[in-house]
């Protein structure tokens, strides 16, 4: 029962950014808004990671219910859905003009996670919360600005409640998997942004992480 009511709490929390579908190959896909303390969350990752020079960090996180994942996981996708899907994430990212995919390289570098591993993700995603963050809460960044320093607390006090919204939308107390597809060469040093697709329980999740080069 309690899985249920978190779990409808946050779908009455996601409204649509503009009620139109988009079609891309067999699927049609809706942007949808987080809920207010997650959508300030993000924003103040974002700014913070941009104004803080060494901290690498996420400054695009976008969410899309979709009519049709199943045709996106892993055992059922075709070289067409796949390629459409690259083109559509990067261009909704924004970061560069979509190139030609090689959707077979995808497929074999694709991943699978389950909610624990999916959790670990986020925290690898994010600005990291290890000894560095927990200097800068202590006070101890004196190269940090007051601004930035209560910026960062209060993104401290909201990470709990976006992680939770990120991962009860795509699991919501079922056991189930999300399909990863990573976009552009993330494993090329020279590339500052690295972007994933993250799939299931009827969303797409779009992430964008820069890298201070």
């Amino acid at each position: 029962m309690k899985t249920f009511i978190l779990s409808l709490c946050l779908f009455t929390s996601l409204t649509s950014v503009s009620g139109a579908c988009e079609k891309v190959a067999d699927f049609c896909a809706t942007e949808i808004k987080f809920s207010a303390k997650t959508a300030e969350f993000l924003k103040l990752e974002a700014k913070l990671g941009t104004d803080i020079y060494d901290l690498n960090h996420v400054n695009q996180y976008r969410v899309f219910k979709v009519d049709n994942t199943n045709v996106l996981n892993k055992k059922h996708v075709t070289s067409k859905t796949l390629t459409a899907l690259s083109k559509w994430a990067t261009k909704k990212l924004g970061v560069y003009e979509a190139p030609e995919y090689d959707a077979t390289e995808m497929l074999q570098n694709v991943e699978e996670m389950d909610y624990s591993a999916f959790g670990k993700d986020l925290d690898n995603k994010f600005i990291n919360a290890g000894e560095y963050l927990e200097s800068i809460l202590a006070g101890d960044q004196e190269d940090m600005t007051a601004e930035q320093k209560v910026m960062m607390k209060q993104r401290s006090k909201l990470k709990d409640t976006a992680f939770y919204e990120f991962t009860n939308l795509f699991f919501g107390g079922k056991e189930q998997k999300v399909t990863v597809y990573d976009l552009l060469d993330n494993n090329n040093e020279n590339v500052q942004d690295a972007q994933s697709v993250y799939v299931g329980n009827g969303y797409i999740l779009l992430v964008n992480r820069f890298w201070w080069l």
